[in-house]
């Protein structure tokens, strides 16, 4: 295969699900979600009979999966008697879904799991990683949550057969809750690309800053793609390139009526990028008609970050665990061009 393979959720998912049969070693799942659902349980079944074969199987899944319900969580207290009921019973059925799983053997860890307080505010200290490895030899990373929703979304995973980049992967894997590091990191995984890693410390973020420096020396164009624009720092940085460079930045985000646009903070800051962009020409906004789930930043055609982080500060700010790709790779770039211009509908030039 391709040094990165570019993966659309159901070509990721009929391909993960082929990849684990052959599995002989090791499946490892790191995700926010793990939902019961009809394309769910096609991966719940695989992982329970590797388990039952002797495959080392493990899944951390963060805490806020358990308030998770019909895809999206709630950002306060729920109040509704009819929905908390109804998050009460899908997740009694998400944990039948677990324990069958731990039955055959399978090692299911809780990530972040809140203090009494931290109830009242969920979205605070999340682990956001999605990565999935086999053996020492496979391993995908980037924005699709185990649910059903999320396979259709726009979003991608990247799948990746060096076995240095799995290493690298499978070294962060271990390092949740008490195991956690303490300090952001970089891993140079090989000549073309590095891995970076957000720990979750309030106010900062490694990855942020990277795609900042990224910014500020574009020449040509920037892409940015996130379910949420660009806000503080990154939108002022943005608006400096396009204003004294001339440089071409499209924005790629969900339609105008997805709920996250229409949610506090982020509406707020999405009427900021309005008001901040609205005389800058050579800034476009590009509404998509579904969810826009990729996270994703490219820049002059030379340069790309992809992964978890949706770009943003209100994560940095909430200490979210975050991992990205940062890559020179030519056929990386050239992929994720293809995929904008040719699935997205997007005209870049």
């Amino acid at each position: 295969m391709k040094h990165f393979e570019v993966q659309t959720p159901f070509i990721f998912l009929n391909d993960f699900l082929k990849d684990s049969q052959r599995a002989n070693q090791r499946i490892w799942i790191q995700t926010m979600n793990f939902d019961p659902g009809m394309h769910i349980e096609k991966i719940a079944y695989f992982l329970l009979k590797a388990a039952k074969n002797k495959i080392d199987v493990r899944i951390n899944v963060d805490w806020i999966a358990q308030v998770f319900y019909q895809g999206r969580f709630d950002f306060i207290p729920i109040l509704s008697p009819h929905r908390l009921r109804s998050v009460h019973d899908f997740n009694k059925k998400r944990q039948g879904m677990y324990q069958q799983l731990i039955n055959a053997g399978v090692q299911i860890t809780t990530t972040n799991e809140p203090r009494f307080l931290k109830f009242l505010f969920p979205a605070f200290r999340r682990n956001h990683i999605k990565m999935f490895i086999i053996d020492q030899h496979l391993a995908w990373i980037g924005g699709i949550n185990l649910m059903d929703y999320s396979f259709y979304n726009h979003d991608l995973m990247i799948k990746v057969a060096q076995p240095q980049i799995v290493k690298a992967l499978a070294q962060q894997f271990i390092k949740v809750n008490k195991a956690r590091a303490t300090l952001d990191y970089r891993v140079n995984c090989d000549v073309v690309t590095d891995l970076l890693i957000d720990v979750g410390n309030i106010g900062r973020s490694l990855i942020l800053d990277q795609a900042h420096l990224l910014i500020i020396k574009a020449r040509k164009e920037i892409i940015f793609v996130s379910q949420l624009v660009p806000d503080f720092s990154t939108l002022k940085a943005i608006c400096e390139a396009a204003k004294n460079k001339n440089i071409k930045v499209h924005v790629i985000t969900s339609n105008i009526e997805d709920e996250i646009l229409d949610a506090f903070p982020y509406k707020l800051l999405y009427r900021i990028f309005k008001s901040k962009t609205k005389n800058i020409p050579t800034i476009t906004l590009h509404h998509l008609k579904n969810k826009v789930h990729i996270k994703a930043l490219i820049v002059d055609s030379k340069k790309v970050m992809i992964g978890s982080h949706n770009l943003s500060n209100v994560g940095v700010w909430l200490g979210t665990e975050e991992l990205m790709f940062l890559s020179d790779s030519k056929q990386l770039v050239s992929d994720l061009r293809n995929h904008i211009v040719e699935d997205l509908k997007i005209k870049l030039d």
